[in-house]
């Protein structure tokens, strides 16, 4: 069954909103693993003290995701914070990346919030800024032809019927395979020669900034006169993250963990 997101499935408003220096907190990349509840466990363990607001995961939240509820049962660490946190007033939106790609419903009712296929606007006082997870902002025309395949009414119907084991073995040849390309990819240089500035300007048009992860890295960046930031990624004691606040203003994070 494929993901159904909301109707109101792209855009968020500042409007009344009481919050201004941290209206929004953006992360991705965190590439959980069951039962690893290192930094960005501490992390939502800190949010849950602070004044509620909006929490945006813009992908890659697990390493990989396969759509069952034996998944949903090995990540009950995770899903019961995100609970919590719903539960004192946050709101949490989920962008999918490409660790998500055979994410359905299973995901969608476990995940405390509203769950987006491509992107998601925040309109602020400044104008819009959206979010993408960024991978289908680099040169990497196997890995679209990869994620159509995923896609496609074909795999979801192996999904629906092949066991639980099966699809494991399955994603973890994906999973190798693209470690090994990545490994293969590092030798040609940094990874922001990655991004298709093309393809960063076109999810640009009509917004004054494009926030995306993917390529693992925290910086600002002017791409074809488009205002462009990368939110970081997460290691097992360094978490990298973006605030936004209801005026437009955004401003790049990070915190060693314990």
């Amino acid at each position: 069954m494929m993901l159904r997101p909301p109707l109101s499935w792209n855009s968020l408003r500042a409007q009344d909103e009481r919050h201004d220096s941290s209206w929004v907190t953006v992360c991705g990349d965190i590439h959980l693993r069951p039962q690893q509840e290192d930094s960005f466990i501490q992390f939502l363990d800190e949010l849950s003290e602070k004044s509620p607001h909006h929490l945006v995961i813009l992908g890659d939240l697990f390493d990989y995701w396969l759509d069952s509820p034996s998944f949903v049962m090995e990540y009950d660490f995770l899903f019961r914070r995100l609970h919590s946190l719903s539960q004192q007033g946050w709101q949490l939106h989920c962008v999918l990346g490409n660790r998500e790609l055979a994410a359905g419903p299973c995901f969608q009712k476990a995940f405390p919030g509203r769950v987006y296929l491509r992107k998601l606007d925040l309109e602020t006082a400044a104008g819009r800024l959206r979010i993408v997870h960024g991978d289908r902002l680099v040169r990497d025309p196997g890995y679209r032809l990869m994620a159509a395949i995923l896609s496609s009414w074909w795999f979801r119907t192996f999904q629906a019927c092949a066991p639980l084991i099966v699809q494991q073995m399955v994603a973890r040849w994906i999973r190798g395979k693209s470690q090994a390309k990545n490994r293969r990819v590092a030798e040609y240089g940094p990874p922001l020669q990655l991004l298709d500035p093309r393809r960063v300007a076109a999810a640009s048009r009509g917004c004054i900034k494009l926030l995306a992860g993917h390529i693992h890295l925290q910086l600002e960046r002017r791409i074809r006169g488009c205002a462009f930031t990368l939110c970081g990624h997460w290691d097992e004691d360094v978490g990298r993250w973006v605030t936004i606040s209801s005026k437009g203003e955004v401003a790049l994070q990070n915190k060693h963990y314990a």
